[in-house]
């Protein structure tokens, strides 16, 4: 409940409705994979999309809290996972295979 309320209340955030609209597709995309039985196929898209975060968030929790040499590391992979996932991994091994 209270993250729908931090939603709906604070939207002093520049990108607040391109965010808001990218998750309400994101949920509807989610849940047509399911309904039409692509499940797998859209756990695939979602793994090969958020696993790139893992190393963005660090990356910011290193900046924030004054560990410069570990946000640049971090920020490093995070450029380097998402080359490979979203431009080696997600066309090749999820898009060709299912053509």
């Amino acid at each position: 409940q209270m993250a729908l309320m931090y939603v709906l209340v604070d939207n002093e955030l520049d990108d607040w409705i391109a965010m808001t609209i990218h998750h309400c597709v994101t949920i509807m995309l989610v849940l047509f994979s399911y309904v039409t039985l692509h499940h797998q196929e859209g756990t695939m898209v979602q793994i090969a999309h958020d696993f790139v975060d893992i190393f963005l968030y660090s990356a910011k929790a290193c900046h924030n809290i004054g560990i410069q040499m570990g946000a640049n590391i971090l920020f490093m992979l995070f450029v380097i996972t998402k080359f490979l996932c979203r431009l080696i991994y997600f066309p090749w091994v999820i898009m060709v295979p299912g053509i």
